[in-house]
């Protein structure tokens, strides 16, 4: 089987990448290295160094979608990134995911696997399931929502299979560690240089680290499983973790202790998540790594 994967020099992308080629599948990868990093990048891919949302530079690697059996886009612009260049952030996730669509069908690519987020939600006082309300309260959310619209309207309109995940706090190695990267490997990062690390609110945020494993895995049961065809899946653990949590479980792992600062909350973020995961576990045999686990294999 030959597989694209977009955003394959990233965090998740990479991982995925990785399972993919220990499966005996072909793989080309699409990134800009805006995130991604080549040394993250497995030496048995095919690597293209293009950006998604550039038709110019998507029309000279259509050579690639020629006899691809799937797609899997997860190339997106970083949520820190969405607040600086909203118009950026839309080019990628909207557009990107729309121009990736119109050459898998012109192709005939018959799967297409989209990578979402929570963020599509936004805002929401009961439990979230797959059916619930869309009201996103930032710029990467709308963004990302626009991709999963686009995503729905070709499932329809066209003879391609497609699925939505949408991830929540995945976790793991090769985390982006920078000021701009997830909250976890900032954590890690400034613990181990005996740093201080900032949290913004209180702390008792609640997150649902997912780990990347239980992603990938998402994915390629997804990939090969029909039930999954026009569907949307909510990925994350449903272990909920405070940043406090967070912090002092990372602490007692590495073995050092230090001073937690405490500043103005972000303005869209949101205090807790309640996720319904029924959906994935029943339909794809998906079990969610514990975050004590989790937390030892990144």
């Amino acid at each position: 089987m030959k597989a694209i994967v977009t955003g394959g020099a990233g965090f998740i992308g990479s991982h995925l990448v990785d399972r993919l080629i220990e499966l005996g599948h072909e793989v080309v990868v699409f990134d800009n290295l805006l995130t991604g990093k080549v040394e993250n990048l497995n030496p048995k891919c095919q690597f293209r160094h293009l950006d998604i949302s550039v038709w110019d530079e998507l029309l000279l690697a259509e050579d690639d979608f020629n006899k691809c059996d799937v797609i899997f886009n997860l190339a997106a612009s970083k949520k820190t990134i969405s607040g600086r260049d909203p118009s950026k952030d839309l080019q990628i996730n909207g557009n990107g995911s729309l121009m990736m669509l119109q050459l898998a069908v012109k192709h005939h690519v018959k799967r297409f696997l989209q990578a979402s987020t929570g963020s599509v939600v936004g805002i929401c006082d009961d439990v979230i399931t797959e059916e619930a309300p869309l009201n996103p309260v930032s710029y990467y959310g709308v963004s990302k929502l626009a991709g999963e619209k686009y995503v729905r309207v070709f499932d329809r309109l066209f003879d391609i299979d497609c699925t939505v995940l949408r991830y929540y706090h995945v976790i793991g190695s090769r985390q982006d560690a920078s000021t701009e990267g997830g909250v976890c490997a900032i954590f890690q990062r400034l613990i181990k240089e005996n740093k201080p690390i900032t949290i913004f609110g209180d702390g008792f945020q609640e997150r649902l680290f997912t780990h990347v494993n239980d992603v990938v895995k998402a994915n390629i049961n997804a990939w090969q499983n029909p039930i999954s065809y026009g569907q949307i899946y909510n990925v994350a653990n449903d272990q909920q973790v405070t940043i406090n949590e967070l912090a002092y479980k990372l602490m007692h792992q590495i073995g050092n202790k230090v001073e937690i600062r405490y500043k103005d909350p972000i303005p869209d973020d949101i205090y807790y998540f309640m996720i319904d995961n029924t959906k994935i576990r029943e339909h794809l045999d998906i079990r969610f790594m514990p975050f004590k686990n989790s937390i030892q294999n990144i």
